[in-house]
Formats: structure tokens, sequence, C-alpha cells
């Protein structure tokens, strides 16, 4: 197994965004604080292609998870933190020369963020901004003369967008919000210690990506709510660098391919203000 490793720079960057946290909320009195517990339920398309397009190799499937977050208000803006966990397996396709390899994919992801948003026009219009460090296991289940094999992918994602919120009464409302996001210091790490070669770390390059999300919202009291969403986050990775690798017996050489994700997912939350 890969196990997860927290680069210097996150820890860097996760002081310097609780630091923020903190400066705001000490010029911008906090009305209240909510946190919060959701259950979700994901649909995931992964592909990986080679240089003229063709996809050599696909996964899909839903896969259970939930999330927490604690979240702060103030007159000017709202920030915290939140974090999300999905755990399943999903079907696994991939071409060979001799034809289709089938088998399936156990998937592990969890998302760390931080969340910043600024309220304008009686708060019918929010700009906002989110920083999220992500952890991604692939392990593709071995299937006849197929070994296992496993990879592990770690990135921070920056996002800024819009949201629209719309009162439909006093107790409820509807929200609509896209964002454009942008991967960042992306990392592979792959494990072929059964061929004896390692686990080579390979870094990706960085695209952009997309993000959708309509929720409903709706207040059973001043401190209790709940919560309906669905969203939709898209995002991709280019080719890997090029590594040589030695066991003394065999010599190979390894890129990863450039891959698209897509990951659909529908949740309903509870929360609490205090």
């Amino acid at each position: 197994m890969i196990k997860p490793v927290l680069r210097p720079f996150s820890v860097l960057l996760l002081l310097f965004l609780t630091n923020i946290t903190v400066f705001a909320s000490t010029f911008s009195p906090s009305k209240n604080t909510q946190i919060s517990a959701s259950a979700e339920y994901m649909y995931l398309k992964h592909e990986n292609y080679d240089e003229d397009g063709f996809v050599v190799n696909s996964e899909d499937g839903f896969i259970p998870g939930f999330g927490i977050s604690l979240i702060s208000t103030s007159r000017k803006m709202i920030g915290g933190f939140s974090l999300e966990m999905y755990s399943g397996s999903t079907d696994f396709t991939a071409e060979l020369s001799d034809g289709f390899f089938e088998s399936r994919t156990t998937q592990r992801l969890s998302c760390f963020s931080y969340h910043l948003k600024t309220n304008m026009w009686r708060r019918l219009f929010q700009f906002y901004g989110v920083a999220s460090f992500n952890d991604w296991q692939r392990d593709i289940a071995a299937k006849g003369v197929i070994l296992n094999l496993e990879r592990r992918y770690q990135w921070w994602s920056l996002e800024v967008g819009t949201q629209l919120n719309i009162d439909v009464t006093r107790d409820d409302t509807l929200s609509a919000e896209i964002g454009v996001s942008r991967t960042v210091f992306s990392e592979m790490q792959m494990d072929l210690s059964q061929s004896n070669l390692g686990k080579p770390l390979f870094k990706l390059q960085d695209k952009f990506g997309l993000s959708v999300k309509l929720s409903f919202k709706h207040m059973f009291n001043k401190k209790h709510g709940g919560n309906l969403f669905a969203n939709a986050k898209y995002w991709q990775f280019g080719p890997s660098n090029t590594r040589t690798i030695n066991n003394n017996i065999d010599t190979i050489t390894i890129k990863e391919s450039e891959s698209q994700s897509l990951a659909t997912a529908f949740g309903a939350t509870y929360f609490y203000l205090f």
C-alpha cells in the first residue's frame, strides 16, 4: 500500500489559511457558526487516453461517502473548513494488444478544503474561493496474469466562482453556483513493488477544471436546518514526466498518460447553528 504523504508546502498552506480565518474574524465579528454533516453518493467516471486522444482505460461506478464542515458567518464574509471522504469500488476496463481487460478498482478519495465567500447585494450574489488538498487512491485488482496495480494521486485544487441565492420562502433558499478550478502541485505514485521496481513518484501536468452545484436549503427553526444538493466536478491531469526504472534484472520506461475525471455527487446535509 502507498502511504499518504503531506508535503511541507501543504502544511504551510494550511497554516496560512488558518491565519486568514483568524485575522478575518478579528476584524469582522461573527454572527454565527455552522457545523454540518452530510451523506453523499457519487458517480465517478475516469479515463486515461493516449497522445492521439483514444481512451486506453476507463473506470466508472457509484461510491458512497460523507462530509463534515465548520463554517463561520460574519457580516461581510463566510469562511471555514470542510472534509469529504468516499470509499467504494468501480468497474475497470483497459484495451490491451490482445483484447480487453476487465476488473474492479477500489477507490478511496478524500478532499480537505478551505472556503472563503463574500456577501454582496444582500447575499443575492456571492463570490467564493476554495483551496483544496486532494488524496485519491486507485487500486486495480489482479486478474489472470495481470498483477494488482495501485496508484495514489495527491494535488491541490484552487477554485474561484460565483453563487446565486434565491429566497423561495422565509425558510427556503435555492442556490446555484459555478466555478473554474486549476490543479496545482499534482503528483502520482505507482506501486510496482510486486515487480521489484519500487514505488516511483511522477509529476503530473496541471490543468483547468470546472464545477457546478445546485442546492435547496430549509430551516427547521432558528438553529437547525437541512440541505439537499447535487454537484459535479470535472478535472484533468496532463501527461507525467518519464521515469526509467531498473531492478537489476529489467529496465523499464514509464510515463503516466493524460487523464480526465468527472465526479457527480448527490447528498443531504444536516446543520446546526450556534
